[in-house]
């Protein structure tokens, strides 16, 4: 990964190299093998791994930063430990030297939450020697047992292997031969012989499959997917710091004109499946960094217009102006964390809890890339970056296509010393639904996606010309058609739109308050928003149609006192009847499903599970007239008493 040389690298506390090897006992000794024996970890302690899986990167040299101590291994299922790299006499070699300790203390606080971590051996710098390492029987062999003394020296639940990139030079220096993919396959075949029954395996990758003694990307990938748990598709360094700049991570090439159309996560799971890779084996990595760059570029590169339409951007006022810096100080070109966007003033929570623009920096879309960037003509810099809108958006994507999960670079990225914003946004739609096995059960995971609430606008002499378009409820059109809509979209330039989102997690908030805050109330606030964000613009609003929120008289009454001047119409289905809006429930080429269309999925797919609780579960049974007064299982799972005994 590009990210091992450069990403706070500057800010570590040592440049030294500490190695370990089976065949150099004095660089593993009985002292560092004991003070890592705490951190083991029988599998009865792991917890199970579900279906989805929500993965990160802990970089050695972020250690100063984000503490292993600090992880919320709540939010995670598997930590890579980033990186060993592979010497010339085969062994493995720390950058940092704290790398150990920190391997240790990240393996002992993983361990006691039941989480895994694995050891990610390569990375862009770290790939010089594979190639030699995997051309012969011997070399294989040997890096195999160095590997394991790591393994059960640190007692490890895998290895990640980062070769960037096999039958590809990758960075400068790199041993390559046409046989690399090959002699990669037969070292894997090696090393899981050698790994204790239920260790992982995984493989960092590009957005295409490994290459074959041509080339070009191989068509049959399959013998790998029998050996290694999943890969890591790094969807991330699409485009670096440059003057005409694009998007670091893509989600897809929406509108279809990108110089690197393969290079996007769509393209890339398609690429990898195709060649034999099962959908459950691949997990997307996403970017917890952007890129800085001096330019004065309206809109990203390959993209036929500006990213936004004039007076539809969203920008926080600047009480002073800020200049980015990169991770290693420089304020030209370089990579920046997300965390350090926000510290530098570059980003700010809004009024709605959406990070936007601060500090004299615009915050702009790319509907093409599904993918925000700043710009600043104060400073003259621009930063392509993901922001937890773009990583519910990929969340979504990984949830829908059927993968094992996200893997997000790097941990330290996203912690802001108090939350995880992109973490927490990718998880909102990662986990949809899930089975987590266990010996004797499966527990059902069940995560609420967001809520949007969206509105359409234009000229009241354009409403004539809704209908010649096409629009329909979402659910009646199929994604190609949505995707043609929103292309029609750019041709009709007094169309509108402008949504709000909740968050599974401000819906509960809300209806948990003392004084709750219900979802009709919460919708009521979203429409109003929409409404005064339209007036805002200098839209001047004359008539107004509104889905129906409780009865329709009383919503009805309370917009027209809210805004007098504006004509308004409340009836049930509006987003139906008046179509025009549906479409942005459709997110392009996601599939959105209705309730019921969730029921007959569940009844014709799902297996029934049923778990016996003979406790009651209503609190109102503690007032009953039973002689049984022992307290209800929620009463017990919240720690709750009875009055009486108080």
């Amino acid at each position: 990964m590009t990210k091992s040389s450069t990403m706070k690298a500057s800010k570590s506390t040592s440049s030294a190299t500490s190695s370990f090897a089976s065949t150099s006992a004095s660089r593993v000794t009985a002292a560092s093998i004991s003070s890592t024996s705490s951190a083991a970890a029988s599998s009865s302690t792991l917890q199970p791994l579900g279906s989805t899986l929500m993965n990160a990167y802990y970089p050695d040299w972020s250690g100063w930063y984000l503490t292993p101590e600090s992880v919320d291994w709540s939010k995670f299922d598997v930590v890579d430990f980033a990186f060993a790299l592979p010497t010339a006499d085969f062994n493995l070699e720390f950058t940092q030297d704290d790398s150990s300790d920190l391997l240790t203390r990240l393996v002992k606080t993983g361990h006691a939450a039941g989480k895994r971590v694995k050891l990610s051996i390569g990375g862009w710098t770290g790939s010089t020697y594979f190639s030699t390492i995997c051309s012969s029987s011997a070399n294989r062999k040997k890096f195999v047992a160095n590997i394991m003394v790591a393994v059960n020296a640190y007692n490890l639940d895998g290895i990640d292997i980062d070769w960037e990139y096999p039958g590809t030079t990758g960075a400068d220096g790199n041993a390559v031969s046409t046989h690399d993919s090959a002699n990669f396959l037969l070292f894997l075949t090696e090393l899981r012989a050698a790994l204790p029954v239920g260790a992982l395996i995984s493989t960092a990758t590009q957005v295409w499959p490994f290459a074959d003694s041509n080339g070009n990307p191989m068509s049959d990938v399959s013998g790998f997917a029998k050996i290694i748990d999943y890969i890591l598709i790094m969807n991330y360094d699409v485009w670096g710091s440059s003057s005409t700049p694009g998007a670091n991570a893509p989600l897809s090439d929406g509108c279809q004109n990108s110089s690197q159309p393969l290079a996007n996560a769509y393209a890339a799971v398609s690429s990898w499946t195709t060649a034999g890779m099962p959908a459950n084996q691949i997990t997307l990595g996403v970017p917890a960094y952007g890129y800085l760059q001096k330019s004065g570029a309206t809109g990203l590169k390959d993209r036929r217009s500006l990213i936004s339409p004039p007076g539809r951007r969203t920008t926080q006022l600047p009480r002073s102006y800020a200049t980015v810096y990169n991770d290693n100080g420089g304020s030209s070109d370089g990579q920046v964390m997300f965390e350090s966007l926000i510290s530098q003033g570059a980003l700010a929570l809004d009024n709605t809890g959406s990070y936007t623009g601060a500090g004299g920096f615009v915050r702009e879309w790319d509907s093409c890339s599904s993918t925000p960037w700043l710009r600043s003509s104060h400073s003259g810099q621009i930063v392509t970056y993901d922001d937890p809108q773009s990583m519910s958006l990929k969340g979504q994507f990984a949830a829908q296509a059927g993968l094992r999960g996200c893997n997000v670079f790097s941990i330290d990225g996203d912690w802001t010393g108090s939350a995880w914003p992109l973490t927490d946004a990718l998880g909102e739609d990662l986990y949809l639904v899930s089975f987590v096995p266990s010996d004797n059960d499966a527990v059902l995971r069940l995560h609420a996606g967001p809520m949007v609430y969206a509105a359409a606008y234009c000229p009241l002499s354009f409403k004539p010309t809704l209908d010649e378009i096409g629009f329909d409820d979402s659910k009646a059109l199929s994604p190609a058609t949505r995707q043609l809509l929103w292309e029609s979209f750019k041709a009709h330039e007094p169309l509108c739109y402008s949504s709000s989102t909740l968050s599974p997690q401000a819906i509960s908030a809300g209806m948990l308050r003392r004084v709750p805050i219900n979802l009709n109330r919460q919708a009521e606030d979203a429409t109003i928003g929409l409404i005064r964000s339209a007036l805002d613009r200098g839209t001047n609003i004359k008539e107004c149609y509104v889905d129906a929120l409780g009865p329709s008289p009383q919503w009805q009454a309370k917009l027209s006192g809210m805004f007098p001047t504006i004509s308004f119409t409340v009836c049930p289905k509006a987003d139906s009847l008046f179509k025009v809006v549906d479409p942005v429930f459709g997110y392009k080429g996601l599939v959105r499903f209705s309730w019921a269309t969730v029921k007959v999925l569940l009844d014709k797919q799902a297996v029934e599970c049923r778990w016996i609780d003979n406790d009651q579960a209503s609190a109102t049974s503690w007032f009953g007239d039973d002689t049984d007064r022992r307290r209800p299982k929620i009463w017990r799972d919240l720690g709750a008493v009875g009055v009486g005994e108080l």
